[in-house]
């Protein structure tokens, strides 16, 4: 992997983690909010079945949100040796390097088809 794809792929890491931090304290802000200001429980407390529910309620979106962040980062890390490999072979079939992913335009090709003799 070359350098620049290297740096862009550590940026986008950070930039990724920084909205996992955010996600995760929104949502731990929400929780909280939400036990500090619901209705008040029974004098007995929550069963066990009610604990359990509230705890996984609590720990199952968090773990989602991780789980996000993390594909996100392997795509982008993905992502960068995709356009390394890209690079390279272009390098090592001796053409010029393509501005951009895109496919040719669809009446260049057509203007190619038409013009191959039949």
């Amino acid at each position: 992997m070359s350098l620049i794809a290297r740096i862009a792929s550590l940026a986008n890491r950070d930039r990724l983690t920084t909205v996992g931090f955010t996600l995760t304290g929104v949502w731990l802000f929400l929780v909280a909010l939400f036990w500090l200001l619901g209705p008040a429980g029974t004098d007995g407390g929550p069963s066990g079945v009610a604990r359990l529910v509230s705890i996984m309620g609590t720990v199952l979106p968090l773990a989602l949100i991780w789980l996000g962040v993390s594909l996100a980062r392997q795509l982008a890390i993905l992502r960068a040796e995709a356009e390394d490999l890209r690079a390279r072979l272009t390098h090592l079939r001796g053409e010029a390097a393509p501005v951009d992913d895109l496919p040719p335009p669809a009446s260049r090709a057509a203007a190619a088809a038409a013009a191959a003799p039949a």
